[in-house]
């Protein structure tokens, strides 16, 4: 059994301020590092039982930073780095905050982007990737864990990844495609991705939330 740990960075300055970051490097904030903290002490509890792990983050700094602190990486080790587990691109639409994209671009590819049906996996911003190809190479980055693990001979192993909102809301709904609500994934939180012969078990909701 290979179990994931997809886990959204700490809160940004952007975040706090509704800006689309996609592959724009911001750093935490003060907040986001009292998340990462605070996950911390979720991740020591996890860890207790000795479970073999492996850990790797999205290249971007604020989820590297959390990582780090999350999982007690010391200063003088480095985080290893998947690129297929950074935000997504968002192209022009970087450092826009909604209001901005719409006075821009109109409220017509908003309204795409956020769409939960099968069309929405090709809605993109202005110079940016697709939902659809952000799933797709999150999903590849998983199963190449998941295959190396198995190749290695892990019976049980557990992976920890730091990544970010969009992408692992891509990936939630491409688990439950009969969700028609958006999924809330706050700063911090923690989702549990199975694997197990063969095929993928995924809970909707998270292990842990910040405050809950």
């Amino acid at each position: 059994m290979i179990e994931f740990y997809l886990f959204r960075h700490g809160e940004t300055d952007w975040n706090l301020a509704g800006r689309m970051q996609g592959s724009a490097d911001i750093p935490l904030n003060e907040t986001g590092v009292q998340q990462a903290e605070a996950l911390r002490l979720y991740f020591d509890e996890l860890r207790k039982d000795g479970v073999t792990e492996w850990f790797v983050s999205s290249p971007l700094q604020r989820a590297r930073e959390t990582a780090r602190i999350a999982l007690r990486i010391s200063g003088n080790l480095n985080v290893p780095q998947e690129p297929r587990f950074a935000e997504t691109h968002m192209g022009h639409a970087e450092g826009m905050t909604r209001e901005e994209l719409v006075a821009n671009y109109g409220e017509e590819i908003w309204l795409s982007w956020i769409d939960l049906g099968k069309a929405s996996w090709q809605a993109r911003f202005p110079g940016g990737e697709s939902k659809g190809e952000v799933r797709d190479r999150a999903l590849a980055a998983m199963s190449d864990l998941a295959l190396q693990a198995l190749d290695d001979g892990h019976v049980h192993l557990r992976i920890f990844v730091a990544t970010h909102g969009g992408l692992l809301r891509r990936l939630l709904h491409h688990f439950h495609p009969e969700l028609k609500q958006p999924i809330s994934v706050e700063n911090g939180a923690v989702f549990q991705f199975v694997h197990q012969q063969g095929l993928w078990r995924v809970d909707v909701r998270p292990v842990f939330e910040i405050g809950s």
